[in-house]
């Protein structure tokens, strides 16, 4: 072990580097108490006064800043990733802190698990670890054994707490007594604060709610949305005074208490706030205990209530298996998505769980949703090269190095060989000196409780060992199977899927949770265009009504022509209008007639087969567009992730936004972006670029007359100037330096955050000729609108052929189209990274129109 580096001397280096440049020592507080009593309370201010006066004493003399306080208020040391404590842990990735400060040991965590693994984590990546009382110091060379100590320490007073909070609850619950909380919905509590202790006992006002629900559910046939709405007719309301809603009825005529005389106390359901459990499924604070309740029903009327209870869930009820994305889809009021059954004729939907209590969202298409989410994920199967660098991330995004755990399982081997001597030592040296067993008792005690600790912390790091080893095993299980699924990925069941999207732990939220799909009968027309895939014509000019109106003659009659009040060739044109953008006939303007009278005579058109003979001829010509397609579901922004750092990223949103304090190159928690996707890049990318076209009008008269010639070099071209020019993206996402930079004159060092911003780079005079010159005819264009290297948009081939389409759609149609002359100043959306206009006023004149705006 003489070779071994021991960790106060690898902690030691990061804060003496500092000093010896002269820089301040950067420094964070870290705070946390458990329950809102403390909040209210003093105990953060006085956590903070001790850090803030173990500072100033100690460095006195030497320069430093505090770069934080992290606070976790009302926070339990048990859980896992608190708020500040991953924001405290994503600045040390980053290199931002040298130096955390806590009162006392037991405030990063209850447990000699969570507090060590969390010291330990921290060290190995440079940060020395002090506490205000003076116990902790990571640079001081006994800081592994003095961690064990207190760690243990720390356990054994949680421990004890909670068994005597736990034993006292036992008791209560032996004696027939309420455990903790309010009793069910029916019931009330008697003799709190008593000796005897609190009991359950039948609450009249509540019992009468329940027995006039029974009654209509029974008796009546109601189902549970006409029993809610009586109860609330009859102000029957619940506990607090409040509407009935049918989620809120649901559980409280079902909950056991009601049906089953009795209240499981550590129910194991398997559900989130069910009883805690170890790894083979045991409790772990004791079994399960029934509470017997006061009969609400006679037993003749508890089966009638169950019959019509099964009876009323069997609808909607289906298996998590047939909707492999239940509970992965959040909702905007905080609830999540689940498998909600079936409406009209079998389509499965997925509905928010916030439904039942006023919230808005809207149903989702089981089917469309599971298509576009799929859709994704494939893209991510289809790159096994992808797949095995993600899978090699995972492994690597475990705290600490494979290295430095191995070093400290060897130095707390030493140790506690050397204290097991050392107590061997001591009993030796009684025994020969024949000292009496209080003595040696006594003189043991201390060594004994050192090794124990010793021990502890031996078994935790070699546990941490074990779960490299698990994280390796499951990382190649996880790319054997998506290799057997990527060569059927075409043919998996939900089953399969489900278990990728919990692979790969997909989240999904709905862009517009207001979004309404489509209601009513579908135009028979619409429909006809998907199904026989025929394109839209483009609009009819003068000479192509002729023969237009040659077709029109061999299906109507003559006077169709003549005593016809309405211009049909303009009538011709507003329904391919309709067709091509999805407008809805109530909200069709009359700058192509009346709206009502052109579906009509659009309808009998079709039904007499005239429409398919002149769409056939038209689209002849050339220029058709494919028939709108009615989105059936609103934009998805979908993310996942594999353990730590495998992050898929498919957002409406294009790019993905850094949090509020910069993740290291692997974030241990927070979204790794490998994958991007949407409509905001493109939709900026047409508004700036035609914003950008109408302000320059001879290179706008350039495109349009290349366009006139039936020409598309100059429309690509043009499109690559204006992402250059005014992209829709001015930065890049975050990035962070693995090795020491110099650009510009300024040194980066290592883990020191970067912004790039692109649109100063697409104006470098360096290396673009007149750089500030819009010029649709630039050839040697290297812009960075789609990024460089392994972050190069994979979506840059459809987003150029969009903005082509767009671009050249408007100078066509709308020849004359300018910036409307009451414009103000032009408003732009708010965002660091994306860059687009939230409108942008024109005037134009519709072929065969008067001007409108």
């Amino acid at each position: 072990m003489a070779n071994s580096t021991l960790p106060g001397q690898r902690v030691a280096s990061r804060v003496a580097a500092r000093q010896k440049a002269a820089l301040p020592v950067r420094i964070a507080i870290y705070l946390r108490v458990s329950t809102r009593n403390q909040v209210e309370g003093s105990g953060l201010d006085q956590q903070e006064k001790d850090a803030r006066a173990w500072i100033e004493f100690w460095f006195r003399d030497v320069p430093f800043e505090i770069v934080g306080v992290f606070v976790d208020d009302g926070i339990s040391g048990k859980i896992d990733n608190r708020r500040d404590q991953v924001k405290l842990k994503a600045a040390n990735a980053a290199g931002n802190v040298d130096l955390v400060i806590s009162q006392k040991l037991d405030r990063f965590g209850r447990t000699m698990r969570d507090i060590q693994r969390w010291v330990w984590e921290m060290n190995d990546q440079g940060l020395r670890v002090v506490t205000a009382d003076g116990r902790i110091d990571s640079q001081n060379e006994m800081f592994e054994l003095v961690l064990a100590l207190l760690a243990y320490m720390a356990q054994l007073e949680h421990e004890l707490i909670f068994s005597r909070t736990f034993n006292g609850r036992e008791a209560k619950i032996d004696a027939g007594g309420w455990a903790a909380g309010p009793p069910p919905f029916g019931f009330m509590l008697e003799g709190m604060g008593t000796k005897e202790g609190s009991r359950t006992v039948l609450s009249e006002d509540e019992c009468r709610v329940l027995a006039m629900g029974a009654e209509c559910m029974i008796d009546q046939g109601m189902n549970y949305s006409e029993t809610v709405d009586l109860l609330n007719e009859k102000e029957m309301f619940t506990r607090s005074g409040r509407p009935w809603t049918v989620g809120n009825w649901i559980k409280r005529i079902s909950h056991e208490a009601i049906l089953e005389c009795c209240v499981t106390y550590r129910k194991n359901n398997g559900w989130k706030n069910g009883t805690k459990q170890d790894e083979d499924g045991n409790a772990l604070y004791g079994e399960a205990k029934r509470i017997p309740m006061p009969e609400v029903f006679t037993p003749e009327r508890r089966e009638a209530l169950n019959e019509v209870i099964a009876k009323l869930s069997f609808e909607s009820r289906r298996a998590n298996s047939e909707y492999p994305l239940s509970g992965r889809i959040d909702g905007h009021c905080g609830n999540v998505y689940i498998g909600g059954g079936v409406r009209g004729e079998d389509t499965r939907v997925y509905r928010c769980k916030g439904v039942d209590d006023g919230c808005d969202d809207v149903y989702l298409d089981a089917t469309d949703t599971e298509t576009a989410v799929w859709a994704q994920l494939t893209t991510l199967l289809n790159d096994p090269k992808r797949i095995e660098m993600l899978a090699k991330e995972w492994v690597e995004s475990l705290p600490g190095t494979r290295e430095k755990h191995d070093e400290r399982v060897m130095t707390l081997r030493a140790q506690v060989e050397a204290k097991e001597d050392e107590i061997a030592d001591v009993l030796l040296m009684c025994h020969k000196n024949r000292l009496p067993d209080r003595v040696r008792e006594k003189s043991l005690a201390k060594p004994n409780r050192e090794l124990m600790a010793l021990q502890a912390s031996l078994q935790e790091a070699e546990a941490w060992l074990e779960d490299y080893e698990a994280t390796q095993q499951e990382a190649k299980e996880m790319e054997q199977f998506i290799s057997s699924a990527r060569l059927r990925v075409g043919d998996l069941t939900l089953a399969e899927k489900s278990e990728l999207f919990a692979m790969f732990d997909v989240r999904v939220s709905a862009g517009n949770h207001r979004f309404k799909k489509r209601s009513g009968r579908p135009c028979p027309v619409t429909e006809w265009h998907k199904a026989t895939r025929h394109l839209v014509p483009a609009d009819i000019d003068e000479d192509d009504w002729v023969m237009v109106k040659e077709i029109l003659s061999g299906y109507v009659a003559k006077s169709s022509f003549t005593k016809t009040t309405i211009d049909l060739r303009l009538a011709f044109n507003g329904m391919f209008h309709r067709l091509r953008t999805g407008t809805p006939w109530n909200e069709m303007t009359d700058a192509f007639g009346n709206p009502q009278r052109i579906r009509e005579r659009q309808l009998t058109l079709f039904q007499r087969g005239a429409w398919k003979a002149i769409v056939e001829v038209l689209n002849q010509r050339g220029g058709g567009t494919p028939v709108y397609v009615a989105p059936t579901i609103p934009p998805l922004k979908i993310t996942g992730r594999v353990a730590r750092s495998l992050w898929a990223v498919v957002g409406e949103e294009g790019l993905v936004e850094a949090p509020e304090v910069p993740p290291s190159v692997r974030p241990e928690d927070g979204p790794h972006p490998v994958l991007t996707a949407g409509f905001e890049t493109t939709v900026n990318l047409i508004g700036n670029g035609m914003y950008a076209l109408l302000r320059h009008p001879e290179q706008r008269a350039l495109l349009q007359e290349s366009l006139g010639r039936g020409e598309s070099g100059l429309l690509a071209t043009a499109v690559e100037e204006l992402l250059r020019y005014d992209g829709p993206v001015e930065l890049a996402t975050w990035r962070f330096a693995v090795a020491p930079l110099r650009i510009g004159g300024v040194d980066i060092p290592v883990g020191d955050p970067v912004l790039v911003v692109l649109a100063a780079a697409d104006r470098d005079p360096a290396r673009f000729a007149a750089e500030n010159t819009l010029d649709l005819a630039r050839a040697d264009n290297p812009h960075l609108g789609f990024g460089h290297g392994i972050h190069y948009c994979i979506g840059a081939p459809l987003a150029r052929l969009e903005g082509q389409a767009a671009l050249a759609s408007l100078l066509t149609r709308l020849p004359d189209i300018q910036l409307s002359p009451s414009v103000g100043e032009l408003r732009w959306r708010g965002g660091l990274i994306m860059r687009g206009l939230r409108e942008l006023p024109v005037e134009f004149t519709p072929e065969g129109a008067s001007a409108t705006g």
